[in-house]
């Protein structure tokens, strides 16, 4: 008897650690639904909750775009039963047309060797499959050691250049970015964040919205590249 008692009370100890837990879990995800509901009903966008057993996202829908945050989980192996579980946000202009990039974008490390050849291992994270008739091309110099810009050859990119630099000057420093962009459409990725807070939120869908105003403009007539 003696022996099941300390048993006993690590039994109950770790079911009231895994009660609490639950239920701190359950309150955090309750508590952004309200305030992702309320966020996007005070701008007139629509919002998703996705929470299936392998993924819990929350996904926005506006004019010309959607937003999509949260966790995504893949089983690695049917016989150990273990997990990778990916947490991400997305902007992307609407329709996307993943086909079409012409340029990629985003962070690299302090001190990274941003010479083409130094970067290729981004290239697989950035979604770049084929290399060939890949180019660097120069950013404005006070962005040099944050950000890379590659291109493929064919493409003029016109006042591009001009406008991503102004564009990266205002990207938090806190946020890592894999961007894609094409003739009409663009993608920013923000691995290893999730975001359910209005002042996050405002400024990625400010940023992106600017890529938005940039495709109105080439519907008129210019070209947007």
């Amino acid at each position: 008897m003696d022996d099941l008692l300390p048993c006993l009370i690590v039994v109950l100890s770790t079911g009231v650690v895994a009660a609490f837990l639950l239920l701190f879990t359950f309150r955090r995800q309750k508590e952004a639904c309200l305030r992702m509901s309320g966020y996007c009903a005070e701008h007139g966008w629509q919002c998703e909750e996705i929470n299936q057993p392998l993924q819990h996202a929350f996904v926005i829908h506006a004019n010309g775009w959607r937003l999509t945050t949260g966790v995504d989980s893949s089983e690695t192996s049917s016989q150990s039963g273990s997990v990778d579980t990916v947490v991400s946000t997305r902007w992307e202009s609407l329709p996307e047309k993943p086909g079409d990039a012409l340029f990629w974008f985003g962070t690299v490390l302090a001190g990274a060797d941003t010479r083409l050849a130094g970067t290729f291992p981004l290239f697989s994270a950035w979604g770049i499959g084929e290399t060939e008739g890949i180019r660097a091309v120069a950013l404005d110099t006070a962005l040099a050691n944050r950000f890379l810009l590659v291109a493929r050859k064919t493409p003029a990119l016109g006042d591009t250049v001009a406008f991503l630099s102004a564009w990266l000057q205002c990207w938090p420093p806190e946020w890592t970015l894999h961007g894609r962009a094409g003739t009409d459409s663009v993608s920013l990725l923000i691995p290893g964040t999730r975001m359910d807070q209005p002042k996050e939120l405002d400024h990625l869908i400010r940023l992106g919205e600017q890529w938005t105003r940039r495709f109105s403009i080439a519907s008129s007539g210019r070209p947007p590249i």
